[in-house]
């Protein structure tokens, strides 16, 4: 159990740094199109990120170059599952994108529903 403490701190971190989508995808040039939930957050600092993985006990850290930079941008992504557990997890306290989450985990529902009823 995550104190709801540490858990509002996310979720404020988030509200600065973090986005949440709705992504599409096609499998194959022709194929089948599907669509993933995912959230992010975006930070210089690794060791942020390191810790908010640590508490929530998933997710995956990359780093990518800054565009026309020599810094490195690091961002902490949960896909699918997940974002549903971390975006349950931090949305009541969510001040800034509140509405944004509810928006794409009303298409996660609707893409879900569509994938199961076929």
């Amino acid at each position: 159990m995550i104190a709801s403490e540490v858990v509002a701190y996310i979720a404020g971190f988030f509200d600065g740094e973090g986005s949440a989508s709705f992504v599409w995808y096609v499998r194959k040039p022709g194929g089948k199109k599907y669509g993933k939930l995912e959230a992010k957050i975006a930070q210089q600092d690794k060791k942020v990120l390191d810790w908010i993985r640590r508490v929530v006990g998933f997710g995956r850290i990359h780093g990518y170059p800054e565009r026309g930079k020599r810094r490195i941008v690091y961002h902490f992504v949960v896909q699918c599952e997940q974002a549903r557990q971390f975006l349950a997890l931090i949305r009541p306290y969510l001040r800034v994108k509140k509405t944004r989450v509810d928006e794409v985990i009303r298409l996660d529902a609707r893409h879900c529903k569509r994938r199961l009823a076929t």
